[in-house]
């Protein structure tokens, strides 16, 4: 465990190559993301970094990695503890765990939290993918036995599979009222003119595609509410050099929709392994009536096992109940809970389940 200052050019390219091969795929916890969060949004925050080493007898491979932030005792969990990095556009939480050595890395982990030389006594997670790569401790006795994880609640996330974005296109289309609502407006826009689609990666994803999507970012409700990436000091830094950061490594793409030439809705996304990861998206609001998002969402449905066949699903980072589930039909379980570790962190979880019932006792349909 050391923070994130002393992380140098050496690490950082470690970082890069465990994201790479990590059994599962996380673009908010690789360092394209975090290190722009830190330098325009969270200059004040001063992070930790677990990282877990492999010694081969020649040299130690980096297999694991968390970015933390350290906290102390807490109504819902009493003893110090660590808390998973997020800045305000962190969509999901987790661990790097090398695919072929995910085992060992939380062999250590546990180990790491059950030593009595240890301080922290657990790691809070907020909205990591349930039924993922840390939850593999369940299945190992010898790791189950150092640490425990305690849920404190989870929800159902939108995700769209490529290989089967044909069927899901059919089901969208065909769904009543909304499917004909599409295509009605798919032919309003059309009267207007040439309406065109495109989608752009790799060297495609120049400075001039990440302006025209961050100045339609920029309007509607997020500019009169101060939440759009323009608005808000340094947020809009962020997002030019963390695109940057991926577009050179070819693990960014944006789509966007178009008429007579001009872009009218952009979406905005990042690669991590073998997942894509939705970001933000924008539109102009002169077309307000005809949905130019969601024409935008339905064009990159059509499109995706054309140009995303490589990618096993893409991550909404939405919200239950939010607009795309109406287009991405499928859904994984996020859950946001605790990671405990040693005695103390153990003792504490049978009082905090027991909370956490009278919570939801006393206020139905509410999580902790």
């Amino acid at each position: 465990m050391f923070p994130i200052s002393r992380a140098d050019e050496h690490f950082v390219d470690a970082w890069v190559d465990l994201e790479g091969r990590a059994v599962e795929g996380n673009a908010f916890l690789s360092p394209h993301f975090v290190l722009p969060a830190l330098r325009f949004l969270d200059p004040r925050k001063r992070p930790l970094v677990l990282a877990v080493y492999r010694n081969d007898g020649a040299c130690d491979h980096l297999i694991g990695l968390g970015v933390f932030i350290a906290r102390p005792p807490a109504v819902r969990f009493p003893l110090p503890h660590l808390e998973a990095y997020r800045c305000p556009h962190t969509f999901l939480t987790g661990l790097l765990l090398d695919r072929d050595n995910q085992w060992l890395t939380l062999e250590g982990l546990g180990a790491y939290l059950s030593s009595p030389t240890v301080q922290w006594c657990g790691i809070e997670f907020q909205d990591r993918m349930a039924d993922g790569a840390l939850d593999q401790i369940y299945q190992d006795e010898a790791i189950t036995s150092m640490v425990r994880w305690c849920e404190y609640y989870r929800h159902r996330r939108a995700i769209l599979l490529p290989k089967a974005a044909s069927e899901t296109l059919a089901t969208v289309l065909a769904d009543g009222s909304f499917g004909k609502d599409l295509r009605r407006k798919r032919r309003r826009l059309e009267e207007r003119g040439e309406v065109g689609w495109r989608f752009r990666t790799g060297r495609d994803v120049t400075p001039e595609c990440i302006e025209t999507f961050l100045r339609l970012e920029d309007q509607g409700w997020k500019a009169e509410d101060g939440k759009s990436m323009l608005s808000r000091p340094g947020h809009a830094e962020f997002c030019r050099e963390m695109f940057k950061r991926f577009a050179a490594d070819g693990r960014a793409f944006f789509t966007e929709l178009t008429l007579n030439g001009h872009v009218i809705a952009s979406t905005s996304n990042l690669i991590s392994g073998d997942i894509g990861f939705a970001f933000k998206i924008g539109w102009n609001t002169e077309f307000a009536a005809v949905s130019p998002g969601l024409l935008n969402e339905l064009e990159l449905i059509r499109y995706a096992g054309e140009h995303l066949s490589s990618l096993k699903f893409i991550d909404s980072g939405a919200v239950e109940g939010s607009f795309i589930e109406r287009l991405w039909r499928d859904s994984r379980q996020a859950t946001t809970g605790i990671l405990t570790g040693g005695y103390a962190g153990a003792a504490v979880l049978p009082a905090i389940s027991i909370a956490r019932r009278l919570k939801r006792g006393m206020c139905p349909g509410q999580s902790m």
